[in-house]
């Protein structure tokens, strides 16, 4: 059975269960077990470390898939098992067309005035965003913005936003067009597809690009046409700094330049978690490009809670601080309330357990499109658990960079609303933004350090060291900092290992046996290796003691 045919069979069925397609590194693991790899092959072949594939991305798979197919499936059985479903259910997997199964089409026949939703979600409930509201109705209707960014985190809202702007504002535009970019369509296609449904007319395939967009800026021209492009972000690189265009779309730049540069009556809406880099330079607030940040619910969001039936309402502000007004996320969390806690908002706060199950997918989902540099610089920043200065988050990378590569780095970072600036007497401080982001890239640290230690303390081999070696995971003197580091890194290590070894004699027997072994190795290939060692054996490594090692490397 071909495995490219079954895999897109596979993407739809997942996309249909949980609203999201396979991602890349799914599909690499999928196809690695479809072929009979091992872990250690599939990790040899791609950027990812094998850690992270056999960990997480492995588990969380075969998990995913046994419940969309309502069987238990594994990396050993998963090959025979598609085979099976296919076979007994007769369905001929096939490429996909380019859907969305949210919603069914609603495309209307063209009068004087169209509504071309498309694959729009519904908007049953809207909670707030009055202010938003009124900013984008001067900016659309009023000031006629040609190029409107909206931006957010993951879960903010903004989909559901823009479809409450086109149903709002379809009265003040001829043309309404929603449309999804989550199956990146080529800019080719792309454009041929807004051509055809505005104008109703065959568009000519041999056409240069450069002219279909001609043929677009003048139907722009000479109607009123609102356009809402959700899912921007699928057409940006994953892998690197905020807002680059993956390989092959870099003509999504063509088309909303020549949208945001060039006279028309009309105006684009894009929907993203990141923005086109060039919209920072073309953007003003008196500039027909700008761009709107979306924030998290404020008082609004009691009304997610009180929907929930959730008790403690003297609490919910501190759940809806917690998750910074997340919609998606308040959802998500009112909804395990409600079904472990029996409403009891009070209880789950004091698990001071806040990211789990769907809010890990998400913020894996966030963290896989980081560049390597913009991880590195996370997993320091929640090290630290508090606000630190650019030279201290310099200072601590063992293997240094340039300021200017630097300012980069913490720039993609702020555009991904990842990280926070503050000042506190004259100096600006950066610190991760939300609680949340902070226990996930903690969870995620303390995972690989662990499986690092698991894979060296039984093959001696350094070069499984990949986070032990690079980041301390504790330095500092200061009594609360210290006791936040022991508590959310240290001691989840430790208590992993306990588990693995059983006895706390024989992880300390291994532990030691790794320090033994990296004694002779050089130290820039060990890194802070043997510190983390000696600090889960009860040591304390001061900050002077840190300098001390970086200068050795």
């Amino acid at each position: 059975m071909n495995f490219e045919a079954v895999t897109n069979n596979v993407n739809q069925s997942v996309l249909s269960h949980v609203g999201r397609p396979l991602k890349p590194v799914e599909k690499l693991v999928l196809q690695g077990a479809w072929q009979a790899k091992t872990y250690e092959q599939m990790a040899k072949d791609c950027e990812y470390s094998l850690a992270y594939i056999k960990q997480v991305t492995g588990p969380r798979l075969w998990k995913l898939l046994s419940q969309v197919y309502g069987q238990k499936i594994s990396k050993t059985n998963v090959r025979v098992l598609l085979e099976r479903h296919y076979a007994d259910s007769g369905e001929i997997p096939a490429v996909p067309v380019d859907v969305d199964p949210i919603v069914d089409d609603r495309r209307v026949q063209p009068d004087r005035q169209q509504a071309l939703w498309g694959h729009a979600p519904e908007v049953s409930t809207f909670h707030g965003r009055a202010q938003e509201l009124t900013t984008l109705k001067q900016w659309l209707v009023t000031d006629q913005c040609r190029l409107v960014a909206l931006t957010g985190g993951a879960g903010m809202g903004k989909t559901a936003l823009s479809v409450r702007c086109g149903h709002l504002f379809q009265d003040q535009f001829d043309v309404v067009i929603w449309r999804s970019l989550h199956q990146s369509p080529s800019v080719s296609n792309f454009v041929n597809d807004l051509l055809e449904s505005m104008t109703q007319k065959s568009v000519d395939v041999t056409e240069s690009l450069d002219g279909r967009l001609t043929q677009l800026m003048t139907v722009l021209r000479q109607h009123r046409c609102l356009i809402i492009l959700d899912a921007g972000t699928a057409i940006l690189q994953e892998g690197h700094l905020a807002g680059q265009y993956r390989d092959g779309y870099e003509g999504y730049g063509q088309l909303l330049q020549r949208v945001g540069q060039e006279r028309h009556q009309s105006t684009m809406l894009l929907v993203t978690n990141e923005k086109p880099s060039e919209i920072d330079r073309w953007e003003g607030d008196t500039l027909p490009v700008r761009s709107l940040r979306l924030k998290g619910l404020k008082s609004d969001a009691e009304a997610l809670l009180k929907e929930r039936n959730l008790s403690h309402p003297e609490k919910w502000d501190d759940l809806i601080r917690l998750y910074r007004g997340n919609p998606l996320a308040l959802k998500i969390v009112a909804t395990m309330i409600k079904n472990l806690f029996g409403g009891d908002v009070a209880a789950f706060l004091g698990q001071q357990t806040i990211v789990f199950g769907d809010l890990n997918d998400i913020l894996d989902e966030q963290f896989e499109r980081l560049s390597e540099l913009e991880q590195e610089l996370l997993y320091w920043l929640a090290i630290e658990c508090q606000p630190i200065t650019l030279e201290k988050l310099q200072a601590n990378l063992l293997s240094p960079i340039s300021t200017g590569e630097l300012f980069e780095v913490l720039g993609s970072l702020l555009r991904r609303e990842l990280i926070d600036r503050s000042t506190d007497g004259g100096e600006i401080l950066f610190s991760i933004e939300q609680p949340v982001v902070t226990h996930y890239v903690l969870g995620r640290l303390t995972d690989q350090m662990y499986a690092e230690i698991e894979s060296v303390s039984q093959s001696l081999k350094i070069e499984a060291l990949e986070l032990l070696r690079s980041h301390v995971i504790g330095f500092e003197d200061d009594p609360t900092q210290a006791e936040q580091q022991q508590r959310l890194i240290q001691k989840p290590i430790q208590d992993k290992l306990y588990r693995l070894f059983r006895d706390e004699s024989v992880m300390e027997e291994r532990l030691v046996k790794m320090l033994a072994f990296l004694e002779d190795k050089p130290s820039l290939a060990v890194g802070y290796a043997r510190n983390n060692l000696q600090i889960l054996l009860g040591a304390t490594l001061t900050f002077e003691v840190r300098n001390d090692l970086r200068r050795q490397v």
